[in-house]
């Protein structure tokens, strides 16, 4: 950051931290693979829902990934009960709100909830305008309330 101090690491942590940062990029990789496996496959399944969720909630600006969870929630929302709908949308919802707290400004995320928001079929309304007031609020930048 501006006007501090950067604080040299000893060799021992600079290794620590590139051997982390390697084994988190083959993690990455790793699941990436999977999920566009699953995804060129056609599968449309839980497993993918959840294997996009784990990487969602790391980095939520990865686009491509939303479009696959809704593609998942197109082909299941239309074949579940109203009650079991809205239970998934509030799920998809929980995970979106959890996303945004990581990156409050992922225009991926907000599109997807959005989109969630217009299929669920019983929105909560004042719970979205308290939600997006909170988030507005997070940011002294955000100066069109």
């Amino acid at each position: 950051m501006h006007g501090r101090l950067k604080v040299r690491s000893s060799e021992e942590q600079e290794e620590a931290q590139r051997r982390e940062k390697a084994e988190k990029v083959r993690v990455y990789r790793e699941l990436s693979g999977k999920i566009y496996a699953k995804r060129s496959a056609g599968d449309l399944d839980d497993e993918a829902l959840m294997l996009t969720r784990s990487m969602l909630s790391d980095n939520p600006d990865i686009g491509t990934l939303w479009n696959y969870r809704r593609e998942i929630l197109e082909a299941k929302i239309p074949t579940l009960s109203e009650d079991a709908a809205t239970e998934l949308c509030s799920r998809e919802l929980s995970l979106l709100e959890y996303c945004l707290r990581v990156n409050p400004k992922s225009y991926g995320a907000w599109l997807h909830r959005q989109w969630v928001l217009e299929h669920t079929p019983r929105p909560d309304w004042k719970k979205e305008k308290a939600l997006c007031n909170l988030f507005l609020n997070y940011d002294e930048r955000n100066c069109k309330v």
